[in-house]
């Protein structure tokens, strides 16, 4: 049995050197899934128990666990510009519509901007709510 053992370690450290290669989230979940293995080969359990451990794991971790981390990496990610409406806003470079210069971070992005008003000005630090875009400036007022 401590052959199995250290196949299922063996199998834990090729993931993660094939995980550090590809960096693509699907290899590394051979790790928990050779890791469990390993468990039940500690524990005695025949090998087949231990390869159909192995497989359950590696599908909960492809298909939850890559979901899971896909929604937290994707989570500020904004696929259209006009997912920015209606979001609140800090301004991190004076805003002088008048001028046409100033910025506003928002959704995890710095993105230009200006007020609704041809004299509206805002000040660093001053929070934001964006009513519309035009081209790629956001158009902002007060909230």
């Amino acid at each position: 049995m401590e052959e199995l053992i250290w196949c299922w370690v063996i199998v834990a450290a090729l993931s993660v050197v094939g995980e550090t290669v590809t960096q693509r989230l699907y290899l590394i979940w051979a790790l928990p899934a050779s890791l469990a293995s390993a468990l039940f080969a500690l524990c005695s359990l025949e090998w087949y128990w231990q390869v159909v451990v192995f497989c359950l794991v590696l599908l909960l971790g492809l298909f939850g666990g890559r979901r899971l981390v896909d929604h937290i990496i994707n989570r500020n990610k904004i696929n259209d510009i006009n997912d920015l409406i209606g979001v609140n806003c800090v301004v991190s470079e004076r805003i002088d519509s008048l001028a046409g210069c100033g910025l506003v971070e928002a959704k995890g992005g710095v993105w230009a901007a200006r007020g609704v008003g041809e004299e509206d000005e805002f000040e660093v630090g001053e929070r934001l709510s964006v009513v519309a875009i035009e081209g790629v400036r956001l158009i902002c007022k007060k909230k």
